[in-house]
């Protein structure tokens, strides 16, 4: 009997201890990484550095490229400027005259371009305008415009439209749209150019004037939309109002000269 009570406790004694030390074992690779799980951190973090450099790099491209376009872009005003310089100089010199230029151009529009012909800047073979015309100056002229079959075709309409009501200014820039379009389809081509709106004196931008620069962007977005060319006149007239007239939104004929007409030649290369 006591030998057989022995027997079960070394029996009893084998079975423990392996248990005991599969137990210690499997504690022991709980409380451890292994070289596996070592392995994949040091992948994780070397991964995040990646995209930390690579977010850097992307960063450093973009400014660059901005002060690339930046710098572009002053050498483009540069070179504008200079070009409009050695114009005034040409036409100063009479070396050569706004009328010859303009040779193929027609502009339609407001007593803003019909400035030109009172100050005798053009005449009327460049021009159809009339004073306080608004877009039915426009549609009512549309065959003249296509007998004449410019090579270029400037068109400023708008002052005279201008609203505070946003729905009549999208239905103006719609139906100014649709007669553009209409001249397109008679005259495929002639070079479409859009001229903006231009600024006038502060104490005047105020209720149907209120928002010059919206109004213009809308107008850019038609042109883009339809593949117009868009004249801005934005940088023209400083705030001074040194090139209006008294009444602060007409224009005084230095600013044809000087300006306006200067700026249409060097942008559209006639």
């Amino acid at each position: 009997m006591k030998n057989y009570a022995v027997k079960i406790l070394i029996i009893a004694l084998l079975l423990i201890y392996p248990l005991s030390n599969a137990t210690h074992l499997l504690s022991a690779k709980e409380s451890t990484p292994s070289d596996v799980e070592q392995e994949s951190d040091i992948s994780a973090l070397e991964e995040l550095d990646k995209q930390n450099v690579a977010v850097i790099e992307e960063k450093i491209e973009k400014l660059n490229i901005k002060k690339q376009e930046k710098r572009r872009e002053q050498e483009l005003r540069q070179q504008r400027a200079n070009n409009i310089n050695l114009l005034l100089q040409q036409i100063k010199n009479g070396d050569t005259s706004y009328r010859k230029i303009m040779k193929g151009t027609v502009i339609a529009g407001d007593s803003l371009m019909h400035g030109m012909y009172e100050y005798d800047v053009l005449d009327k073979t460049y021009l159809v305008t009339k004073v306080s015309a608004s877009l039915g100056h426009l549609e009512s002229n549309l065959d003249t415009i296509i007998g004449l079959n410019p090579k270029v075709l400037v068109v400023h309409y708008g002052l005279n439209n201008m609203s505070t009501d946003e729905t009549a200014t999208k239905n103006f820039i719609s139906k100014y749209e649709s007669l553009l379009l209409e001249l397109h389809k008679s005259l495929p081509k002639t070079r479409i150019v859009v001229s903006s709106v231009f600024n006038i004196a502060p104490e005047k931008a105020k209720g149907s004037f209120a928002d010059i620069p919206k109004f213009n962007n809308m107008l850019k977005k038609m042109c883009i939309k339809n593949k117009f060319e868009f004249l801005d006149n934005n940088d023209l007239l400083p705030g001074d109002g040194s090139y209006l007239e008294k009444d602060g939104m007409h224009v005084i004929k230095k600013f044809y000269t000087q300006k306006f007409l200067p700026n249409l030649i060097v942008e559209l290369g006639l």
